[in-house]
């Protein structure tokens, strides 16, 4: 009989601490879910706080770009996609550099909320009021490098943001300074109101690419008035083959009027033929010239890199230059750096 109620106690003690086990494991695992559940939200909220303080600084460089004494001040802003708010801050324009420092604070769900999450982006956005006083005086004007390969050649000035290869090519000089960033809306403008004897405008959309519609193949759009084509094309440009003749000033830009967050759109050619005009570049300039030679009579702008290969040739044509000149085209503010200065 002792040895039973012994056995019943050992039992009793087994069940109680197996009991004890048990609980204490669903404790830990209840506070382990309960922990990573906090750590998953909090995760979540500050990926949409970062979201909502990148699109208010979209939103200030646009308005930058279309008020340029815009200074802010609307307050607290609140956002349906992701539900949340975001404030902007800017600041004066520095006259020695055309700077202006730009601030933008995104929280999620909302500012008051007890749980709220707050990102911060410091942005730099250069607002400069025109274009360098060079700008029109170039055959080659690049933002970054440029690079001669082949039998290639540049006939007139080259200027460059970082390098040249050969670095002994002749009437070459480095340019300290940001690329200009054109108005492309007025560019845009333009080329819609250019409609040509088919019937067509001069605006390229990404569907015209594709579908082969064809450019012009003056670079005058009224000569008499000395204006010239303006061919604004939405995506990247890439010719090919025997291109024949093509005229006018073509304006690469992508779609950075929508999305300023674009980072580059480029510009290839391979083959042969001649552009009679001048081409501006949101990106990279390539020419890959054939046997016969592809040049273009004008001259080029790249924000990015320009590498000719090959046999191919850039000249400088002083009167396209001024007629583009002449039209005044603005430049637009550019967001030239930006990081994440505060979370919390």
């Amino acid at each position: 009989m002792n040895m039973i109620k012994s056995n019943r106690g050992i039992v009793l003690m087994m069940v109680l601490s197996l009991l004890v086990l048990v609980t204490t494991i669903t404790v830990l695992y209840l506070n382990t879910t309960a922990s990573d559940f906090k750590i998953t939200k909090k995760l979540t909220y500050s990926t949409k706080a970062f979201f909502l303080a990148e699109s208010g600084m979209h939103k200030t460089l646009y308005k930058l770009r279309e008020v340029p004494n815009y200074s802010g001040g609307e307050g607290l802003c609140t956002e349906l996609m992701p539900l949340g708010e975001y404030e902007v801050y800017v600041g004066a324009l520095n006259p020695l550099d055309n700077i202006r420092i730009v601030r933008s604070i995104g929280y999620f769900p909302r500012k008051s909320a007890a749980d709220r999450a707050m990102k911060e982006i410091t942005a730099m956005i250069l607002c400069v009021a025109g274009l360098p006083t060079e700008f029109y005086d170039n055959a080659v004007f690049a933002g970054e490098d440029v690079e001669l390969m082949g039998s290639s050649t540049i006939n007139g000035d080259i200027t460059y943001g970082e390098s040249i290869n050969p670095p002994e090519t002749l009437n070459a000089q480095q340019f300290d300074g940001d690329f200009p960033m054109l108005d492309f809306e007025q560019l845009r403008g333009i080329a819609i109101l250019q409609v040509k004897p088919n019937g067509e405008n001069n605006l390229y959309t990404a569907a015209n690419i594709a579908n082969d519609k064809p450019f012009p193949t003056s670079f005058w759009f009224d000569e008499d008035n000395l204006i010239p084509n303006i061919v604004y094309v939405e995506t990247d440009l890439t010719l090919r083959g025997n291109v024949g003749v093509l005229g006018g000033f073509y304006v690469v830009a992508g779609d950075v009027i929508t999305d300023p967050s674009v980072e580059s759109v480029d510009t290839t050619i391979n083959g042969n033929g001649t552009i009679d005009g001048c081409v501006y570049t949101y990106g990279d300039f390539r020419i890959n010239g054939g046997g016969n030679g592809l040049g273009i009579t004008g001259g080029v702008w790249a924000r990015d890199d320009v590498r000719l290969n090959g046999n191919a040739t850039v000249s400088y044509n002083q009167t396209y230059m001024q007629s583009i000149d002449f039209m005044n085209i603005g430049v637009k503010p550019q967001l030239i750096s930006w990081k994440e200065t505060y979370e919390f």
